[in-house]
C-alpha cells in the first residue's frame, strides 16, 4: 500500500528564495517524511477560490484495514516528532439474543389490585411506588416483626398488601414526613376510605362523607368526643368494630374472598394522646408486641394525619 500527499503554504506576496514542498508517504503502514526542493517560483498575489483547489486529507481519520493494533481514545503514536492520535474502531454492538424476562408479580399482591381496580376509584388517588406485599414470601417470618419511623415503634403489617397512595410533595416537603412522623393504622370503611382520599383529609364524627351521609361515633367510644382514633398494631386496627369484610369476587380465578381495608398512615409526633383498648377486651392479649393500655391514639389535629398506603387483606 501507498499513499502520497503534498502539504504546500502559501503565502500571498511574497517572493520565494526557494520552496520546500513537505511529502508525506504511508507504505506498509509506516508514516515517512521526504522534503523536495523546487526553483524558487513567483506566486500569484491575486487569490480566488477560482484559481485554487484545495484537497484536505486528515491522516488522523485513516486507519490501515489490516492492523490489528488498538489504542483507547486517549492514546496517541509518535512518529518523528509528529503526534498522531489514534481513533479506537468502533465496537457493533450486538443484540440480546436473551428472552425478555417477565417480571414475577406476588399473587397476594395481583389479587389486592385486583380487588381495587374493581372499586373503580380515581386513578390519581393512587402511588405505586409505595406499593409492598407483607405476605410471608415478600416479607419473610425471619425479618422483623416491629420497627421504627420517627423515634415511635409500630408493629409491620404482615398478611396485608400495601396500594400506595398518592401523597401530596408540599406536605412531604414541609413536614419532613418521612423521616419525622411516625406510622400508625387507622381502621374504616369503604366508603370513609373514599372519602379521605378524596378530600385529603381525615374526618372526625359528624363529618358528612362523599355520599352525604355523617361519620358516626363507633361503640365503646366516649359519647360526643370527636376524634380520629389509629393504633400502632394492624391487629387493633383491623378488628371487626373498627374494619368491616367486604365480599369480593375475583374474575381472573373465579374464586369468593372477604376483604379488609385499614390505612396505614404517617402521624406526627406530639399531636396524639394514647390510651388502652376501648373494645372491653379486658386480660385478652390484643398484640403480642404492644401492651393494651398503649393500643390506641386518638387526636382531633385532621391536618396531623397522611395515609400513604390503601392495606387489603383478601381472606
Amino acid at each position: 500500500m501507498h499513499f502520497t500527499f503534498a502539504i504546500a503554504l502559501y503565502i500571498p506576496n511574497y517572493n520565494l528564495q526557494h520552496s520546500i514542498i513537505n511529502t508525506m508517504k504511508i507504505q506498509n503502514d509506516t508514516w515517512l517524511n521526504e522534503s523536495i526542493t523546487i526553483e524558487p517560483t513567483e506566486i500569484s498575489t491575486e487569490f480566488s477560490e477560482s484559481n485554487i483547489s484545495t484537497v484536505i486529507i486528515d491522516p488522523t481519520t485513516w486507519l490501515p484495514t489490516d492492523s490489528t493494533a488498538t489504542h483507547s481514545d486517549s492514546e496517541s503514536v509518535s512518529e518523528d516528532g509528529i503526534e498522531l492520535p489514534t481513533i479506537s474502531p468502533k465496537k457493533k454492538i450486538k443484540p440480546s439474543t436473551s428472552s425478555t424476562k417477565k417480571v414475577r408479580i406476588c399473587p397476594k399482591m395481583a389479587l389486592a389490585k385486583e380487588f381495587v381496580e374493581s372499586l373503580d376509584w380515581d386513578s390519581v388517588l393512587f402511588d405505586s411506588s409505595h406499593d409492598k406485599c407483607y405476605c410471608n414470601n415478600c416479607y419473610p417470618v425471619t425479618w422483623a416483626n416491629v420497627t421504627d419511623a420517627g423515634g415511635q415503634k409500630y408493629v409491620i403489617p404482615r398478611g396485608w398488601v400495601r396500594i400506595g397512595l398518592y401523597v401530596d410533595a408540599a406536605i412531604v416537603g414541609v413536614n419532613d414526613i418521612w423521616n419525622k412522623w411516625i406510622v400508625t393504622f387507622h381502621g374504616t370503611s369503604l366508603l370513609a376510605a373514599k372519602s379521605i382520599l378524596h378530600n385529603r383529609q381525615f374526618c372526625l364524627p359528624g363529618d358528612k362523607l362523599i355520599d352525604g351521609t355523617l361519620l358516626g361515633i363507633r361503640p365503646g367510644h366516649i359519647p360526643d368526643k370527636k376524634h380520629i382514633y389509629t393504633s400502632p398494631t394492624i391487629a387493633y386496627s383491623s378488628l371487626p368494630v373498627y374494619s368491616a369484610k367486604y365480599d369480593f369476587n375475583s374474575s381472573k380465578n373465579y374464586c369468593a374472598y372477604k376483604v379488609q381495608l385499614v390505612l396505614q398512615c404517617r402521624q406526627k409526633p406530639n399531636t396524639y394522646s394514647v390510651q388502652g383498648e376501648t373494645i372491653d377486651a379486658r386480660t385478652t392479649r390484643l398484640c403480642p408486641f404492644i401492651p393494651n393500655s398503649e393500643v390506641e391514639y386518638f387526636t382531633e389535629i385532621r391536618g396531623s394525619l397522611v395515609a400513604y398506603g390503601l392495606l387489603v387483606k383478601v381472606i
